[in-house]
């Protein structure tokens, strides 16, 4: 029932009940919280000119009772109807409001299953958002030098973590070591300014300090081991790296 219409969601014996609502015998129903009956609709001054009374399909009788909401609001009508006169007792309106409240009792059942699943949806769509989120967030990690400024690229969270253990579980070396054919194999964080004084190797970088940092900046990422690049007439082998720190470098002049 609308403002407008009435039209029937289930309905046994006929074929089609909407109708105008100012027609409409279940519009008298939804006024009230009581069953409302009708015995012999010709008989009735209210509706014996009615169409549905008149023709088809020829309501005599009609009885019916609202659908009533938990929250008290009456959302439709469960009706009977006979194309015959018909006395109702006491027992038959009670059967009907019986009936009434059953129908009811599936409707706010149906509606649950609707809330249940709308809501199992929201979550399920929240989890997958939360889940690309993280998966794009684990992808474009930025690392940024502090000592060079910029950002070497673009790294997993995995790096990220595995960088931190390392650090935690790397063993403690000499910072320095002269190999037997004059190449130097030294710490990443060995600084050039040591570097040129202790060992008269003259690296040098406006914006960097360590021979870690040299190499980023000439590379513009965090290389692979084995990478060599060639500054300033030198040879800078990185001979390892700890997740997303260069751990040891190998510096040969090119004479060498």
């Amino acid at each position: 029932m609308d403002q407008y219409r009435q039209w029937g969601k289930a309905m046994v014996g006929l074929t089609d009940t909407e109708a105008p609502r100012e027609q409409s015998l279940c519009a008298w129903t939804i006024g009230s919280d009581q069953p409302f009956v009708v015995e012999n609709a010709t008989t009735d001054p209210r509706f014996q000119d009615n169409p549905m009374v008149m023709g088809d399909p020829h309501i005599h009788m009609y009885a019916g009772a609202p659908l009533i909401t938990p929250a008290g609001h009456r959302i439709g009508t469960l009706c009977v109807t006979s194309d015959r006169p018909h006395p109702l007792s006491g027992e038959d309106l009670q059967s009907l409001q019986d009936l009434a409240a059953l129908a009811m009792q599936e409707l706010e059942l149906r509606r649950s299953l609707l809330d249940a699943t709308r809501v199992a949806d929201a979550q399920r769509r929240q989890a997958e958002e939360l889940l690309a989120l993280y998966k794009r967030e684990r992808v474009h990690v930025a690392l940024v030098v502090d000592e060079f400024g910029g950002t070497l690229g673009f790294v997993t969270m995995d790096d990220l973590i595995e960088d931190v253990i390392a650090e935690e579980d790397a063993p403690t070396i000499n910072w320095i070591m002269t190999n037997d054919d004059g190449s130097l194999t030294l710490d990443g964080e060995a600084t050039l300014a040591e570097l040129a004084e202790d060992n008269a190797v003259p690296l040098v970088h406006t914006d960097v300090m360590t021979i870690a940092g040299l190499i980023l900046a000439e590379v513009g990422t965090v290389p692979a081991p084995g990478t060599t690049v060639h500054v300033q007439g030198h040879d800078l082998t990185v001979e390892d790296v700890q997740g997303l720190k260069i751990t040891r470098v190998r510096v040969r002049p090119l004479a060498l």
